[in-house]
């Protein structure tokens, strides 16, 4: 059977290149994991955003009915003529099918890595809250934990996002491309937002409650207070790496903290800008033990260790990006770290 996007009638969308078929599986575990989705793996379907790497291993086509899995930044699905490859996810090995659109898998010999999807507009609901040019809340955080979002790099340019945008916390810190469509006050020019909070009362699958100030800046000069007054807005949005160019990954430290509790907050991640997984390592007289430790999600951007035994400092902590790509803060946290206090690494995703 085909997947097919519940968006579109016939599944087909433009902006998705390629797609994936899970038809053989080879890994440890029965269960497939990609942020909050689970499930059997062989003959279903599956989200994946990021860059993955694949091994050609049958050289001649075919067609065939896929069984789809989706792959990148698209969210469309359809039939294609495919070519079989094997691809490597996260530790997982399968036999999948791969269908050909408007950009080919790039591929040299018998190694390849695939080319970013061709991010796509999607259509959204947008309204807004707080201050008319204020950062959303009125005490500049949010449902992610973050801090001080009216100042760099938020620059009040946040927003709150409903369950897909939010995704429980693991959306934290994910930028988009918004565009503002169908009012006579709209610019048309996209702007960036970074997911910041969470909406509680969506009106569409795809809901943006922006800032003020993310809001007014869909606006031609001049018109801001007028598209305000919209209340409810048609807009466009499409998922974008972050940058922040001169800051590398912070942690922050939780208030309520103590050498039986750690609570970290993580912030200011470049490309995906969220982190789905965090380790800690501690230290005996000073020295890491080489031993990681995974940490719990605790809610937005915050991770959590809970011991029965003081925890030792100096701490370091690995995180990891949607992609799976990973980066180590060695020793990031000192041994006399304290309680809501910033700690700035060395390590930044490029």
């Amino acid at each position: 059977m085909g997947c097919l996007d519940p968006d579109l009638e016939a599944g087909a969308h433009r902006g998705s290149p390629w797609c994936l078929v899970v038809t053989r599986v080879s890994c440890r575990a029965k269960t497939l994991r990609f942020g909050a989705d689970k499930g059997d793996i062989c003959g279903c379907c599956y989200p994946h955003e990021g860059d993955v790497v694949v091994l050609l291993f049958v050289p001649k086509l075919w067609v065939k009915t896929l069984v789809c899995f989706r792959l990148g930044y698209g969210h469309a699905w359809r039939r294609f003529p495919s070519q079989g490859i094997v691809v490597e996810l996260r530790g997982m090995t399968a036999a999948v099918a791969v269908g050909w659109w408007q950009s080919p898998l790039n591929y040299t010999g018998s190694l390849a890595k695939s080319s970013k999807a061709s991010w796509s507009w999607l259509p959204a609901k947008a309204t807004w809250y707080g201050a008319p040019t204020g950062a959303g809340p009125d005490d500049n955080g949010g449902a992610c934990g973050y801090k001080h979002t009216n100042q760099y790099p938020f620059m009040s340019m946040t927003s709150c996002g409903n369950e897909p945008l939010f995704k429980d916390g693991m959306g934290c810190g994910a930028c988009y491309q918004i565009r503002c469509v169908n009012n006579k006050a709209c610019s048309g020019k996209p702007e960036t937002v970074m997911i910041t909070d969470m909406n509680y009362y969506p009106v569409a699958k795809y809901h943006f409650d922006l800032s003020g100030t993310a809001f007014g800046a869909m606006a031609k000069p001049g018109q801001n207070d007028k598209l305000r007054h919209a209340g409810i807005i048609d807009i466009q949005f499409q998922r974008v790496p972050c940058n922040h160019p001169g800051l590398n990954v912070n942690f922050h430290v939780e208030r309520g903290s103590n050498p039986n509790y750690l609570a970290v907050l993580v912030e200011f991640a470049n490309r995906e800008g969220t982190v789905v997984q965090m380790d800690l390592m501690e230290s005996r007289n000073g020295r890491p033990t080489g031993y990681w430790t995974a940490m719990r999600h605790s809610w937005g951007a915050i991770w959590r260790m809970d011991s029965r035994r003081r925890l030792q400092g100096p701490f370091s902590l690995r995180i990891r990006s949607e992609s799976g790509k990973t980066l180590v803060a060695k020793q990031v946290i000192p041994a006399n770290w304290k309680p809501d206090t910033n700690y700035r690494s060395n390590v930044q995703f490029r």
